[in-house]
Formats: C-alpha cells, sequence, structure tokens
C-alpha cells in the first residue's frame, strides 16, 4: 500500500476513534443508556475496541508500512461505520437533553425521556453489539498480521515545575550555576537574534535545579529587565505558553483571546527591555511550533537570554539547527533534488523547517521518493515527503482540501468551519477555542507553503498541491469537476464535491443515491452573480437518504422552500443557505441538535427565522449578513455557545430586545445592531455590554427609523461604547445631535475604518483626525453638517493629524459649505477622495495631497466659477495623481488648463457636463493617459481630427451630440478597448490606408448609432481584435471587407437591431469566428442561404432572433461543429427541420425562448448528442413535454438537463 494513503488513513482515522471515544464518555450519552447492565457492558467492550483500534491506527502512522492493506481497509470502513453509529447514539442523547429542558415545567417529563431512550435503543443496540464484533475481529487480525508490537503508552512527564528553589538543600552544582551565569551575562554582539542555550540531560540529573539556582541570582536580576518561568511540559500549547510568559511579566491575559493579540501584546511589552525567559521541560522538537513562538521575543533588547531545559537532544539540536554547517550542506543538495522548481524548493524548506536534527535531514536526503518517478501519479518527491512527514493533525486537514478544485480561492474561516464539521480538528480543551485550534493548523499549512495567499484575503493551493492533496485523499473523497461528468461514485464515499453547471441536473447526482454514509456535499461556484436551478428531483429522492450528512451547502441556489423530508439529516453540523432565494425556514430546522454552522447570508426573500433557535444548543456560527430580517426570535439570546452572529435585530416586546444582546458574551469578528430606535433608553443599552465583547472587530450600529428623542439616542449611543479592540466602525441612521467623545478616543488605536452615514440631526462631526489608525473614513448624508471645522481634526495632541487615512469619502451633504483645513500636517497620506453630490459646498480643497492617486468629484456645482472653470485646481498638488473622475457638473465650461497639468494621468472620466466645451489643449491629451471615457457633454468637441492619443488603451464615448460624422480610427495606434454609444451624429467609422495595424485593438463596441452607415467599410487590419458588437445601427448596411483576412483572431460577432444590414462579406467570416449572435436583422435573414456557415471550422454557438420563419433551420447549412443552438422570438415558427438538425452531430444544447406558434418537436426526435434542452415561454410545446402525459417525452426523455420555464423535468 501507497505510505501516503495509509498515512492520511490512520491519521484521519485515529482522530475519529478520538471523537468516538469522548463522545462514549459524554454525560448525556451515559445517560441515554441508564441503569441497563447489558448495555453497559456493550458500551465498555465498545471503549476497548475502539481504543486498541485507535492504538492500531497509530502504529500504522509511525511504522508507514507492514499492515495488510485489505485488513487495513475494512478497519478503516468499520472506524467509519463506528463513527456514524455513535453520531447517532450521541444526536439522541443530545434530543433526549433538549426536549426534557424544553418540557422540565411538565410533570411526565421523565417518563417521556425513558419512553424515547428505549424506543430508541431497542433499534441502535443490535448495530452496536454487530459493531463491536466486527471491530474486535479486525483488531485481532491486524495485531497478529501487523509488524510487530503495538506501542500504546506514552513516555511519562513529570509534575509542573517553578522558579523558586531552596538553596540550602542543593549541593554540587556550583561549577554549572556559574558556567551558566558567565553565558548569561556576556552580551553577544554578533547577531540580532536572542541567544538560546539549551540544558539537556535524561530525568532527574538536576537541569530545572540549575535552571532555578540561574534565576534566583542577584547578579542575573540585577542584569535582566525582566525574567519569567514557564513549566512547557507535554502539551507545547503556544497560546498556553505566551501567556505565561505574559502573567510572569505582570500583564492580565483574557481566557478567550487569540494567539494573534497575545503575541502582539508580549511584543510590546518586551520593546527596549533585556529579558531572560527559561522553558522548563520542553518536549515538542518542531521547528514551525519554536518560530511561531519566539517571534514576539524580537522586539526585546539586544542581550536578551533564553533558557530551554530539555530531556531531549533533538529539541536542542533543533534550536541551533539554522546555524549548523552540516545541515547547509546537506540542505543545498536537497534544494538540488527539487531540480530548480520553486514550490518544490518553498515546500521542501518548510518541510526541513520542521525538523531539527542532522539524522532528521539526512533520512529526507536518502529518501526512496526522490527515486520515485513523477509519472506515478505526477506528484513531485519534494510534495510527497513533505506531506509524508507531517504531523498527523494536519494531513487529514490537508486531505480535505481535495474538495477544492484547481484556482478555488477560499477564506480561512470557511476551510476552518469545514474541517469543525467533519470532527478533523483535535478538542483544545478549556484553553482555548476549537476554531482557534483551526487557525492554528491552518498556519502551520500555510507556513508549509502548502496555501498560498491571493489578494483579496482569500487562499488557494497551487495546482501541484492540489494533485497532492488529491491523491493522498483516497477513495473517501471525491470531486467532480464540470468538464468531467463520468464518476464513478461507491458507498465507500464520505465527502463530495463538484462544480457548479449553470443547471445542475438529476443526472449530475444520481450516483449519491449509492453514497449513503456521505459526510460532506459541497458545490463550488466560481462566480457568486447568480441564483441557479438546482433539481427537485435530487431533492426529494436522493438528498434526504444522505442521513450521515454534516456538511450540506445548497448557496446560490434557487430554492423557495426545503423539502420536509430533508429533516432526516440529523447529523450536521454545517448547513449553507447563502445567497439562495428561500423564503420560509421550516421550524424543523431547529431539531438539528448537532448544527454548529448556520449560513443563510444575502438571503433577500427571507424574513424571519424559527422561533425555537433556543434548542440548537451546538451553534456557535450564525451568518445572516445582507438578509432583509424583520426580528430575530427571543431564544437567539439563549445560544451560549453562539461565537459569530452577524446582525442582531432589536424588537420592541415581544421579541428580541437591546438587553439580550449582553447575553451572548462570546461574539466575535463583525456584528451589525440594527433596529436601534427601539432600543428602549441608554440604561437598557448599557446591559448590551458592548465593551465586554473584546474580541468583536467590525461593528455597525444601525437605527432604521426616525429617532423620535434626540437626546435618548445620545444615551444609548453613549452606552454602546465597543471595545478598544475593534477596527471597523459604521453608525447609520443616528437621531442624536452630536456624537459621543469615545467615537474619536485616541484609545481606540486600533480602529482602520469609520462609516458616518444618515445622521441627519448631527451639526458637527467628531474629532476622528486623532484616531491614529484610521485608514477608511467615510461621512454621508448628513443634512444639517455646514462646515467641517477644526474639531474634525483634533485638540492638537496627535503629532501628525490622519497621519494613516488612505481614502476619505464625503457625499450626499446638501448643506455642507465650508471646509476648514490646517495648514500643514494633515492628509499627508491620503491615497483616494470622493466629494459627491455636496452642491453647496465653496471655496478651496486640502491643499497638500501629495500622496493622493484618485479623485472623484461629482455634483458640486458650487466649486465652478462664473467663468465656467473650477475654483481649485490650481491651487491643488496633484502631481501623483492617476485616476479622475468629473461629472455632473452642470456649470462646468472648460477643463483644458486643468487637464494639462495632470502630467501623470493614467485613467480620466467625465460625464453629464452640459455646456463642458473642451478638455483638449491644441489637441492634446496628457501622453500619460491610457483610459479616457467621455459621456454626456453634448457641446464638447468631439476627437477633433488633429488630437493626438498618445498611448490611449481604452476609449468610451456616450451621448456625443457633437459627435462628428466620421471617426478615424488611425488616430488610435494603441487602443485595446473602443466602446461608442449613443452617438446620433456618427455616421462612418474609418481606417485610413497607410495607416498602422492596430495590433492592440481587441474589441469593438457600437451601440445605439442610428446613423451609422459605414463601419470600417474598407477593412481593418486587427490581427487580435476578438469580439465586435453591433447594437441599434439602424441604418448600416455592410460589414468590413477582408474580414476573413484582416481579423484572423475574431471569436465573437453579435449583431442586435440592425435591420439594414444586408450580407457578410464576399470572402465569408473568419474561420476563428466560436460565437455567431443575430437578432432583428431582416434583410440579412434572408439571404440566410447565402452565409456558408458550414465552411467555419470553430463555430460552436449560434443564435438567431427576432424572424418570420415557419421552418427552422429549413434547408440552409449549418457547420456538424456546432455545439450550441438558441432561437429566441421566431413569431411564425412552426416546425423544426429534422432533416437539417440531425446534420448537427455535435449539438449539446437547445434553446427555444418566446416560439408561441411551435406546436410540437419533429417526430423523428432530437440529435442523440443533446444533452440540455431549454424551453421558456413556448405555450402551446409545454403540454407535450410533459413527463406524465406529454406526446413528446419520449423524444427527450434521453436528455439529462431539460426545462421548461424555468422548472426541471421532471
Amino acid at each position: 500500500m501507497d505510505a501516503a494513503v495509509i498515512s492520511f488513513g490512520s491519521s484521519a482515522f485515529s482522530a475519529l476513534l478520538q471523537v468516538g471515544l469522548d463522545r462514549v464518555a459524554s454525560r448525556e450519552f451515559l445517560n441515554l443508556f441508564g441503569e441497563r447492565k447489558h448495555d453497559d457492558t456493550i458500551l465498555n467492550k465498545l471503549k476497548r475496541n475502539l481504543w486498541l483500534a485507535q492504538a492500531v491506527l497509530n502504529d500504522a502512522e509511525s511504522k508507514q508500512a507492514g499492515y495488510d492493506e485489505k485488513w487495513m481497509d475494512e478497519l478503516q470502513d468499520a472506524v467509519y461505520d463506528a463513527d456514524d453509529l455513535l453520531d447517532q447514539i450521541s444526536t439522541e442523547a443530545l434530543k433526549v437533553r433538549v426536549e426534557h429542558e424544553q418540557q422540565s415545567m411538565i410533570n411526565q417529563v421523565s417518563t417521556c425521556t425513558s419512553y424515547l431512550s428505549n424506543e430508541f435503543l431497542q433499534h441502535i443496540t443490535p448495530k452496536v453489539t454487530e459493531l463491536v464484533d466486527l471491530l474486535e475481529e479486525l483488531v485481532q487480525k491486524l495485531k497478529i498480521l501487523g509488524p510487530g508490537k503495538i506501542e500504546v503508552n506514552k513516555q511519562s512527564r513529570r509534575d509542573c515545575s517553578v522558579s523558586l528553589v531552596d538553596e540550602s538543600g542543593v549541593y554540587g552544582r556550583d561549577d554549572d550555576k556559574e558556567k551558566m551565569i558567565k553565558m548569561l551575562l556576556c552580551d553577544d554582539r554578533r547577531g540580532k537574534g536572542n541567544t538560546v542555550i539549551p540544558i539537556v540531560g535524561m530525568g532527574g540529573v538536576g537541569k530545572t535545579t540549575v535552571a532555578q539556582l540561574v534565576c534566583n541570582d542577584k547578579r542575573v536580576k540585577a542584569h535582566f529587565d525582566v525574567i519569567a518561568w514557564v513549566c512547557v511540559s507535554e502539551e507545547h500549547d503556544v497560546i498556553k505558553i505566551t501567556k505565561s510568559l505574559l502573567e510572569g511579566l505582570g500583564s492580565l491575559c483574557e481566557s478567550m483571546e487569540t494567539l494573534s493579540s497575545l503575541q502582539v501584546k508580549l511584543q510590546q511589552s518586551l520593546i527596549g527591555k533585556k529579558f531572560l525567559f527559561v522553558l522548563d521541560d520542553v518536549w515538542n522538537s518542531s521547528y514551525n511550533d519554536w518560530e511561531m513562538l519566539k517571534s514576539p521575543f524580537s522586539s526585546g533588547k539586544q542581550g536578551s537570554k533564553i533558557i530551554v531545559t530539555t530531556r531531549d537532544e533533538r529539541v536542542a539540536r533543533m534550536i541551533h539547527s539554522m546555524r549548523n554547517q552540516e545541515l547547509e550542506v546537506i540542505g543545498k543538495e536537497i534544494v538540488k533534488k527539487c531540480k530548480g522548481l520553486p514550490l518544490a524548493a518553498k515546500v521542501a524548506g518548510g518541510l526541513l523547517g520542521s525538523k531539527g536534527t542532522l539524522k532528521e535531514w539526512e533520512d529526507i536526503f536518502n529518501s526512496d521518493e526522490w527515486c520515485q518517478s513523477n509519472s506515478r501519479d505526477g506528484i513531485l518527491p519534494a510534495l510527497r515527503l513533505s506531506y509524508i512527514h507531517m504531523p498527523s493533525h494536519l494531513k487529514r486537514c490537508f486531505a480535505y482540501c481535495a474538495l477544492f478544485h484547481k484556482d478555488y480561492k477560499f477564506k480561512k474561516e470557511e476551510l476552518i468551519l469545514l474541517w469543525m464539521a467533519n470532527d478533523l480538528l483535535e478538542h483544545p480543551g478549556n484553553t482555548k477555542r476549537i476554531e482557534d485550534v483551526g487557525d492554528e493548523y491552518f498556519c502551520e499549512l500555510r507556513q508549509r507553503a502548502f496555501f498560498q495567499t491571493s489578494s483579496d484575503d482569500s487562499f488557494y493551493m497551487h495546482d501541484l498541491i492540489n494533485d497532492l492533496a488529491n491523491s493522498v485523499s483516497g477513495k473517501y473523497y471525491v470531486r467532480l469537476e464540470d468538464h468531467h461528468q463520468q464518476h464513478s461514485l461507491v458507498n465507500k464515499v464520505r465527502h463530495f464535491s463538484y462544480t457548479c453547471s449553470f443547471w445542475d441536473v438529476y443526472e449530475k447526482f444520481k450516483q449519491l443515491s449509492q453514497a449513503t454514509h456521505l459526510r460532506t456535499f459541497l458545490p463550488i461556484r466560481k462566480d457568486k452573480l447568480y441564483i441557479r436551478p438546482i433539481s427537485k428531483k435530487f431533492l426529494h429522492e436522493i438528498l434526504p437518504n444522505l442521513t450521515s450528512l454534516r456538511v450540506l451547502s445548497l448557496a446560490g441556489y434557487s430554492l423557495p422552500y426545503l423539502p420536509d423530508s430533508i429533516q432526516r439529516l440529523k447529523q450536521l453540523r454545517l448547513l449553507n443557505l447563502s445567497l439562495s432565494n428561500i423564503e420560509n425556514l421550516p421550524d424543523w430546522v431547529c431539531t438539528f441538535y448537532n448544527l454548529q454552522t448556520l449560513l443563510l447570508s444575502d438571503c433577500k426573500n427571507l424574513e424571519e427565522l424559527p422561533d425555537d433557535m433556543g434548542k440548537l444548543l451546538n451553534l456557535r456560527h450564525l451568518d445572516i449578513t445582507g438578509t432583509p430580517l424583520k426580528k430575530l426570535p427571543a431564544q437567539i439570546g439563549e445560544l451560549k455557545c453562539l461565537q459569530v452572529l452577524t446582525t442582531f435585530v432589536c424588537n420592541k416586546d415581544p421579541g428580541l430586545m437591546i438587553e439580550d444582546l449582553g447575553k451572548l458574551c462570546n461574539l466575535r469578528g463583525k456584528l451589525t445592531v440594527s433596529g436601534l430606535e427601539n432600543a428602549g433608553n441608554g440604561l437598557d443599552a448599557t446591559l448590551a455590554n458592548m465593551k465586554g465583547k473584546k474580541h468583536l472587530e467590525d461593528l455597525s450600529l444601525e437605527w432604521n427609523g426616525t429617532a423620535d428623542d434626540s437626546q435618548e439616542a445620545i444615551d444609548i449611543l453613549q452606552k454602546l461604547q465597543p471595545s478598544s479592540r475593534i477596527k471597523r466602525l459604521e453608525v447609520k441612521g443616528y437621531g442624536g445631535t452630536r456624537f459621543p467623545d469615545w467615537l474619536a478616543d485616541q484609545s481606540f488605536h486600533n480602529v482602520v475604518s469609520v462609516i458616518l452615514s444618515r445622521c441627519s440631526n448631527c451639526f458637527c462631526l467628531p474629532a476622528l483626525g486623532q484616531l491614529p489608525s484610521l485608514k477608511f473614513l467615510t461621512i454621508a448624508d448628513m443634512g444639517k453638517i455646514s462646515i467641517i471645522d477644526m474639531q474634525f481634526y483634533g485638540n492638537g495632541s496627535v503629532f501628525e493629524i490622519f497621519q494613516s487615512l488612505q481614502i476619505l469619502r464625503i457625499e450626499e451633504m446638501p448643506e455642507w459649505k465650508d471646509w476648514l483645513v490646517p495648514r500643514k500636517g494633515v492628509f499627508c497620506g491620503l491615497q483616494e477622495l470622493h466629494i459627491i453630490n455636496c452642491p453647496k459646498l465653496v471655496g478651496d480643497l486640502p491643499k497638500q495631497l501629495l500622496s493622493l492617486t484618485e479623485f472623484e468629484l461629482s455634483g458640486c456645482p458650487g466649486l465652478v466659477l462664473s467663468d465656467g472653470r473650477f475654483s481649485m485646481f490650481n491651487s491643488l498638488d496633484l502631481y501623483s495623481l492617476k485616476k479622475l473622475k468629473i461629472s455632473n457638473m452642470p456649470s462646468l465650461e472648460d477643463f483644458t488648463s486643468e487637464l494639462k497639468k495632470l502630467t501623470g494621468l493614467e485613467d480620466f472620466e467625465i460625464g453629464n457636463c452640459p455646456k463642458l466645451i473642451s478638455i483638449f489643449d491644441m489637441g492634446r491629451l496628457p501622453a500619460s493617459l491610457k483610459t479616457l471615457k467621455i459621456s454626456g457633454c453634448p457641446q464638447m468637441q468631439f476627437l477633433p481630427k488633429d488630437c493626438l492619443f498618445g498611448s490611449l488603451e481604452q476609449l468610451r464615448i456616450r451621448e456625443a451630440g457633437d459627435a462628428p460624422k466620421d471617426l478615424s480610427l488611425g488616430l488610435l495606434q494603441k487602443i485595446r478597448d473602443l466602446e461608442i454609444q449613443d452617438c446620433e451624429g456618427l455616421e462612418s467609422l474609418s481606417f485610413e490606408h497607410g495607416s498602422e495595424n492596430l495590433a492592440s485593438l481587441g474589441s469593438i463596441l457600437v451601440w445605439g448609432c442610428g446613423n451609422l452607415r459605414s463601419f470600417l467599410q474598407e477593412g481593418l487590419p486587427a490581427a487580435n481584435l476578438t469580439w465586435i458588437m453591433l447594437y441599434g445601427c439602424k441604418k448600416l448596411k455592410l460589414l468590413p471587407k477582408g474580414m476573413r483576412s484582416l481579423l484572423p483572431s475574431l471569436r465573437l460577432l453579435y449583431m442586435w437591431n440592425c435591420p439594414e444590414i444586408e450580407c457578410f462579406p464576399e470572402e465569408g467570416l473568419p474561420f476563428s469566428l466560436e460565437t455567431l449572435e443575430i437578432y432583428n436583422c431582416e434583410i440579412l435573414m434572408s439571404r440566410r442561404r447565402e452565409w456558408n456557415l458550414q465552411t467555419l471550422p470553430s463555430l460552436r454557438e449560434l443564435m438567431i432572433g427576432e424572424t418570420h420563419q415557419q421552418l427552422f433551420p429549413e434547408d440552409w447549412l449549418l457547420p456538424s461543429t456546432l455545439r450550441v443552438l438558441r432561437i429566441y422570438f421566431l413569431h411564425d415558427l412552426e416546425a423544426l427541420s429534422y432533416k437539417s438538425l440531425k446534420q448537427l452531430i455535435s449539438l449539446e444544447t437547445l434553446c427555444i425562448w418566446g416560439c408561441h406558434h411551435l406546436q410540437s418537436l419533429p417526430k423523428e426526435g432530437l440529435p442523440r448528442s443533446l444533452s440540455q434542452l431549454i424551453v421558456y415561454d413556448c405555450p402551446l410545446l409545454k403540454p407535450h413535454l410533459d413527463c406524465a402525459t406529454g406526446q413528446d417525452w419520449r423524444k427527450v426523455a434521453h436528455i439529462s438537463c431539460l426545462m421548461v420555464d424555468g422548472e426541471f423535468v421532471p
């Protein structure tokens, strides 16, 4: 058996067994079986066999070989079955507990509970007995057939130590003590790092004693500013160690603080201090763990020391491994084995960093994996080695990532929730949250280069890493790619993902009916733009039978309701209905007692949640971002485990009230508190305890209606002051006349974003200039602000005002007139400035905007002087400006001189300036300009003939009333994208012979130019032009000549509402053409027999629309390569021609839309290659396609995707 697969199997299943053992030991589980001695005997046997099976799998993990593959395979299946069975029992136990609590006021509670247990046990006990016997048989066979004795015990560890010692009882350690003190008092000035001094020896030789003597020596105490002692022992918990160090330094730590916040606190505590840390009894030799622990130590003063006592020589060697010359030599040899591949070298580096001894490096260098050919499974040896040497807890989590398709971008939180739902994370005990364990695992995999960072705070796996995950995941994982519909699912599969298609039909999921033990059903969406249909037959017939599901995602599907049969999925931990059109969440969702995560973001039709949400005792994450809930059930306040609640809706009695928010002590991440007009008064708001929610990072406070009492709103906002750890803050709809002082308090040093909007009664702004980390500021729709004065910048105690601000947006300020700005020291780092719809603003803007790269000015007519020019551009320093947008300036007449000065401008957009005459300075634009967009400027001189466009790459012209009759593309030598819309004066687009070829031109769009008569009639040499769209050019008669030879890369040609186009060019369309759309081009359609489309070898998609034909496609020839044929609004169509359709041997999709007279399909049927038939608004044809009574059903029964009026059939 492949070593990597063995490694995955043992690590994953050992974790499942540990979960199973924890379940068997739980109080609810034991209470369910009550006093039944027979059942108690079975439970003891089950625990023993689970424990033995775990020992076997752990042994397989450590030895990597030697076990019989067949028996290991059966044991792994049995472990999965055991976990499913134990989960059923635990779920029943949880059900009994919840129902007991719900009925605690009823006298007959105990009788009811007993009855439920007896009924369930009669069903489950035989299964448990059968499982016990199977596990016992398999374990015994593997013990006999295995490679040797199974190690089940860990080496014992000693009790925790402290720094104090009774020196009177210590003899013979003076020399050791003096040597250590000499090393500690000697400041090593050769390097920047801290000196680490290991004390190595077997247990009992006095390592700890020597360290204690040294720490208590007066010379040492005087030499170091701070000294801290931590007994590390067996559990190398970085969070726990960091906390202990902080506490040793006198700092207080919150019980639920993350590693990141603790390390920041420790780093700040050590700044400028010479420290001595003692890490006693260290066992962990992981280089990555050591690097993670010591990362905050770098802020300490030079001369700081760390003493490490350990019994393991590997620990000491790990600490100094990176300075070891022997390791350097062998490391270079390992790099050579990576054969110049950067990813292989990066991953190998991560592997070597986790190994601290020379022998471990030599073992990696001498591994047989380097000799294996890549052709075995395409996996690079360096990657396979890195996986083999990975800790077991990371192996199982990494293997789960096989469900992600290549190039899929995922969020860290998304993956951690999936791991958590599948019990892949080790239980953290009471010291931290299980999500924190997932965060640590994620960081470790990232450090090993298994995850790469994307630009949008998401992550992805390199293709080769993705291949590795696929290789090691084994038979239990299946990923169905969109382009690969054939797959072989068997009943062993536990985790399933697939790439969403536009139509996810029953055939796609048909084989899932065999995968009755499935745990993960995960669609992978490439986009989140559309709600897509999913087969109802799948939802009703297959999904309800997948009763072992832990993860169910139906995100992004058209799903107005959940079928009642889904309530059988009692094992669910994660349910994702985000981006769906669900209208009602049924009450039975509250019987999913195991549910940890419920994702309902952007469900635009969902307004309420079930009343019994309090039954979901294990719910930790409830995401309702962007979902218009009118209220939340009152029981939400009883969910003590809740970690994430994205929206809290305040209601008046009855309902969820603001004080209920105080019960949710563990909230973190993002929180929106809306409906604050119902919040009562300041005293009620105090009970929300916002300041006590230390882990909230993003807070939005929203009033949805007009506040009746301004002072009451002030009191409420005052009492909703959050923790100073908040990073993003939004206040919306606030009815107070002023903001509380806390909003701009300098203690909020972590705030990076502030949004103040719809605060219609406020007369002044808070002193936001003194927030040291503020990067993004938006002020919007504040109707009573007439001046931004010096109060906005603070009291002067801040050295630099708005020192971190990068983006400032001020919009919808109808009364704002004056903007007072200090002379210097403000907005020095501002990169973007947006001023929108501030009609009364006059005077100057901030002048020293030396870092400004983007500027938007819209709807501010007061900034234009009587001569039609801007009042402030000449006084602004805008040398760094790259992007400028000006719009809705009705009195602006000239922008020539201003534009001329912007020598670095790359993107310029100007629109809705009806009096603007010119922007061109003697026919010139800035030489740096790459994008120009002009719209709604009817008096502006439109592209003068002698205009020099320099390096212009994108040109968009809209609604230019004074457009010239002829526009020559020869002026646009570097143009990439050309878009001309609604220019009624334009009659001709031309290209002069002798001009240079437009080698960069990629697309042309001409839209609504009703007088255009000539479109590049003499031809256009544009070798890289890929698409042309002509829309509403009602007088255009001819297409460019020589398209086949001059446009060899043309792939898409769209012609809509161009009724006068007569024909295609004489030599035909380019051979490269892939998509052709012709809609309402009547004359062209009348000459369809001249098209010669059969000569186009690349044509894959054809759309014909808005024409008059009784028979389609008649006898005109279509290419056999056609895959998609769409016909729209053929009003007279009565029949489809089988004679023509049968020639389309590659046809996969046929779409028929708005053909009201079409009654039936051809009597011979449709091409057998057809896999999708989409029929919409064809009232006479629709009944013929009914699966029960339709006359044409037999003709379409073989088609995997049949959709009629937006619904799958069947």
